[in-house]
């Protein structure tokens, strides 16, 4: 869960004060479907949509990995579970949140096995990003490894895929940004989500960074640069989500 907190102003610039919350990440997924109509990112896709009901499952003292092996049928939906986790509440929990699981696409019957894993985010909420100055973007560091991972786009665009190839344009410096955050502490395991909203205009208008550890010059990176982006006029005011991970490099 996101949460939208109260903006400070800071030597002339728009800060937010970042807020800790929780995220539940995927590691590992493999996917045993000889059909090959599953890919990866029809389970992402599924999780997403759970992500909610797995966050909530920290009340019940959930605060190591969990091992989920799932089966579903050729619309997607779940037959059987088993989850291999320390406390037995946790258990019934990701199991009952996993049963609720519909992966898009799937066409065949599967077999999937995904490691879940509860992390601290903060998040930060970016307000006014055309005030952000016409600062550079430093190079991305070639010892920064990190994926772009899945790209959500809002309904409200006649061609989501245009608006991805147009985020996938700006991968190099959004490395840079990721790197940034690594140069100043936040480690190279971070994982950051950056929820850009779109005006009509296809304008970027405003921002969320969510990730693990988000240092100040690591979100004024993203801030600056989130400006720059430019799409295609969406129907009415939608968000853009890019996920940054840790992995192989662009």
């Amino acid at each position: 869960m996101r949460s939208l907190v109260a903006v400070c102003v800071v030597a002339g610039a728009v800060w937010a004060k970042p807020v800790e919350t929780y995220v539940v990440t995927a590691p590992t997924i493999e996917i045993l479907d000889p059909s090959g109509s599953v890919q990866r990112g029809n389970v992402e896709q599924a999780l997403a949509a759970v992500q909610s009901d797995l966050v909530a499952c920290r009340a019940t003292g959930w605060n190591s990995d969990a091992l989920a092996w799932v089966v579903i049928d050729w619309h997607g939906k779940v037959t059987r579970t088993e989850i291999a986790v320390a406390k037995p509440d946790a258990e019934r929990c990701i199991g009952k949140a996993l049963d609720r699981l519909v992966v898009p696409a799937a066409q065949a019957r599967a077999t999937f096995v995904v490691r879940l894993r509860p992390e601290r985010e903060v998040v930060t909420d970016i307000k006014d990003l055309g005030s952000a100055g016409s600062g550079k973007t430093p190079p991305a560091s070639a010892s920064v490894h990190v994926d772009l991972g899945p790209i959500t786009v809002g309904a409200e665009f006649a061609d989501p895929e245009r608006v991805r190839t147009i985020v996938r344009r700006h991968a190099e410096t959004l490395k840079g940004c990721y790197a940034v955050g690594v140069d100043h502490g936040a480690g190279s395991t971070n994982h950051v989500t950056l929820k850009l909203a779109i005006a009509t205009t296809g304008a970027v208008v405003g921002a969320q960074v969510a990730a693990t550890s988000s240092p100040r010059e690591m979100v004024d990176c993203y801030r600056r640069e989130a400006a720059k982006f430019s799409f295609p006029p969406p129907s009415k005011a939608a968000t853009v989500e890019i996920e940054q991970r840790p992995g192989l490099a662009f």
